[in-house]
């Protein structure tokens, strides 16, 4: 039973310190932004609708999967854009559920739009050591019976962000994520507030009508360690896409590979993470697709003069 116990903790703290920070991990960040900056909620022109399905360590049982859904939309009488998401991420027999909604203003700035917005955020975690009881030999372990079967209680937090644009050219984001640092009361799991750092750039590749190289990067740091991943991906078209990246922390490495597809406004990405160190040597590694349609808003145009047919 104990062997049960110390299995479940080894999955349960590989994820934290090869991972530590608690927003989600994620390869396609590029297409995420407002899973992680609130600044970012209606920067498009339209509704858009983003889900994501992630599943880290595929050789590896009770490895972390992550589920994403987002949603932002301009909204011009308001001045900015709504948006919100909706994310479970589960390491062996601990899940979380975290809901956001927020609200970022936008304005002009140089050739392009600021937006800078605050969220909240709703959180529960919890811990089934149901499951650990199973099968074990002595039912009433201390360490078992000290805490619920599924210990985990509701938290309230929030985030702010910055997100800058100039379309067709670069973007770069600032957030500051689960400011607050709330604590849980019935297992004393406390949020981390987590800072994240990203841009991207858009370059047409001279003499080679069609293709764009799109490089990006993010860093990610949670008041104890840093992380850091890179992108470059070459972009035809604005159909086909392809590229490579590199993440980095605290001595583990990981080589993504993502493809992507357009087909008119609907999205779909691929990503696969080859480990080069630490335990991602020995898993299956980490595949990731991501789904994403917009619906573009069509505002009426109303004539601005009128001309009398007189002087024509």
């Amino acid at each position: 039973m104990r062997q049960r116990i110390l299995y479940f903790f080894i999955i349960f703290l590989s994820g934290l310190s090869a991972y530590s920070q608690q927003t989600p991990l994620i390869t396609q960040y590029m297409y995420t932004q407002m899973a992680f900056n609130p600044g970012y909620a209606g920067s498009n022109e339209g509704i858009c609708a983003t889900g994501l399905v992630r599943q880290m360590w595929m050789g590896l049982k009770g490895a972390p999967q992550t589920f994403l859904v987002t949603i932002d939309s301009p909204l011009k009488f308001l001045h900015g854009g709504l948006g919100g998401s909706i994310m479970q991420d589960m390491v062996a027999d601990f899940k979380t559920t975290q809901v956001k909604l927020g609200y970022a203003y936008h304005m002009d700035l140089g050739t392009g739009n600021l937006g800078i917005g605050a969220e909240i955020i709703l959180q529960n975690s919890k811990l089934d050591l149901g499951k650990l009881k199973e099968g074990a030999i002595n039912q009433e372990d201390p360490l078992l019976e000290s805490t619920d079967n599924k210990s985990g209680d509701m938290v309230v937090d929030a985030s702010i962000g910055a997100f800058y644009k100039v379309p067709d050219k670069y973007y770069i984001g600032f957030s500051a994520l689960q400011l607050l640092q709330t604590r849980q009361k019935k297992n004393g799991y406390k949020l981390r507030r987590t800072y994240n750092l990203d841009g991207g750039y858009y370059w047409p590749v001279p003499n080679y009508p069609g293709f764009e190289l799109q490089p990006s990067a993010i860093i990610m740091f949670d008041g104890t360690e840093w992380q850091t991943t890179v992108n470059a991906i070459v972009n035809y078209n604005k159909k086909l896409s392809g590229g490579i990246g590199f993440r980095y922390q605290d001595g583990v490495a990981s080589i993504p590979l993502i493809f992507g597809m357009a087909i008119k406004s609907f999205k779909i990405g691929i990503s696969y993470d080859i480990g080069t160190s630490g335990t991602g040597i020995n898993n299956g590694g980490s595949l990731e697709i991501i789904l994403n349609y917009c619906f573009k808003i069509e505002t009426e145009k109303f004539r601005k003069s009128y001309k009398n047919t007189r002087f024509l």
